[in-house]
């Protein structure tokens, strides 16, 4: 049984992503890499996995050492598919 993305995700990184969401409902706009980034620094999420779930770039990082990175490449293929 494959688990959500969310709950492969940490609070953090969550956290993250439900900021992005409300951003873009109050502003009218994604929210811009770099503050995806400072965001994501600033919470202790992962980064790379911030970027690409928000901002739709994979920034090449290794997945290896990063969970989170892994999964949300996962679901970017699995959307990609449907």
């Amino acid at each position: 049984m494959s688990h959500s993305l969310l709950s492969r995700l940490s609070p953090e990184t969550r956290h993250v992503l439900a900021a992005a969401f409300v951003f873009e409902r109050a502003i009218g706009a994604p929210m811009v890499e770099a503050t995806v980034r400072a965001l994501a620094k600033e919470e202790g999420a992962s980064v790379p996995a911030c970027v690409l779930l928000v901002t739709g770039r994979d920034t090449g990082a290794d997945d290896a050492r990063d969970p989170e990175l892994k999964a949300a490449r996962e679901w970017r293929a699995s959307t990609r598919r449907a």
